[in-house]
């Protein structure tokens, strides 16, 4: 009553209250971050393709906003040196200075070139797009350009000048990367996923800095148990779990069987548990720097998700993947779908 009061001798303090009372009911919820993720094949037989379609179909209605994918981010040094080798660095430097004669920033290239609107963008674009993106050791958005030049339009590459060095260097590694990915989630899942939804660029998101530990790890490991029931038990393990999966894809089903949370289960406990009854040391010592890339990848794409501001983001990794990151991100207090929580 003696609020009422107060208002009533001070109209001003009605009219704030209610614009306060507006404001508050009037400002849009914000929406929390989900991410999808996606574990794939890094290869299924062209006879064998109808694998892709409806998990192309699900993600296409899902309709993320980014797409991350298994591809080095272009600054990381240290796992660059694992697929482009130890002087990749000088090399690209190298080809900068014979292709580049203005010696434009790489990054400030790629980004003019990739917000051309989509109607006006050519095969001169993809090719520059190309150049530009190698330059920076950003391999997954010049595989992409690849891929929509293939796509388009093979007779282009035939008609470059090979006398000319970018063109004769393009159009080898070219064919190289379409002989490499024709049959891989790239160019069968993710890169016709990002050009039906207009994404103008690829997060990649790996990290393999882990690699070196991780391989002399399983030496150890692998050496320690040779010839003993163990190891029997191991390669027992992943026939059946190989068994398993690949006789889905004569059913065209292999992509929801290994997204599933029972799969992605057995996965982890393959790759990571299998030996925790014999606490052998050597083998808690690889599934540890198994998760740490897990963890750096799951990093990796939270830093997308903060950077791009970004409301759904799929991310497609090896299925092996799904589970540790997974497990990661939810820890971080993400929301985590797979392909099984789809329509």
């Amino acid at each position: 009553m003696k609020t009422f009061k107060l208002c009533v001798r001070n109209p001003l303090g009605v009219i704030l209250i209610l614009m306060l009372v507006i404001i508050s009911c009037s400002k849009p919820k914000e929406i929390e971050p989900e991410i999808l993720l996606v574990g794939t094949f890094h290869k299924i037989a062209d006879s064998l393709k109808c694998n892709w379609k409806s998990t192309y179909h699900k993600i296409l209605n899902y309709r993320p906003d980014q797409i991350a994918v298994e591809y080095n981010k272009p600054l990381d040094s240290s796992s660059h040196i694992f697929t482009l080798g130890k002087n990749w660095n000088t090399k690209l430097d190298s080809l900068k200075l014979v292709w580049d004669k203005q010696k434009s920033s790489s990054e400030d290239t790629t980004k003019k070139y990739g917000e051309i609107p989509l109607a006006e963008v050519n095969m001169e674009t993809h090719l520059t797009l190309w150049k530009y993106y190698y330059l920076h050791a950003d391999m997954g958005n010049r595989d992409y350009q690849s891929y929509l030049i293939h796509s388009k339009s093979e007779d282009y590459i035939t008609s470059l000048d090979t006398l000319k060095d970018f063109d004769s260097f393009f159009q080898k590694r070219h064919k190289r990367i379409v002989r490499h990915r024709k049959d891989s989630e790239f160019f069968n899942l993710i890169f016709p996923l990002v050009h039906h939804l207009g994404i103008s660029y690829i997060a990649p998101t790996d990290n393999k800095t882990t690699y070196a530990m991780q391989s002399e790890a399983y030496s150890k490991w692998s050496k320690e148990i040779k010839d003993t029931a163990a190891r029997k038990k191991y390669d027992s393990f992943w026939k059946e779990f190989s068994d398993e999966y690949t006789a889905k894809l004569p059913e065209c089903n292999a992509l929801e069987f290994v997204n599933s949370v029972s799969f992605l289960k057995k996965s982890d406990y393959g790759q990571a548990h299998i030996f925790d009854d014999l606490n052998n040391e050597n083998f808690k010592e690889y599934s540890d720097i198994w998760y740490k890339r897990n963890r750096l990848i799951g990093d990796n794409i939270i830093e997308v998700i903060e950077s791009k501001d970004a409301k759904r983001v799929a991310v497609f990794y090896g299925f092996m993947h799904v589970y540790p990151v997974k497990k990661y991100l939810e820890e971080q207090g993400y929301k985590v779908k797979l392909l099984e929580h789809l329509d």
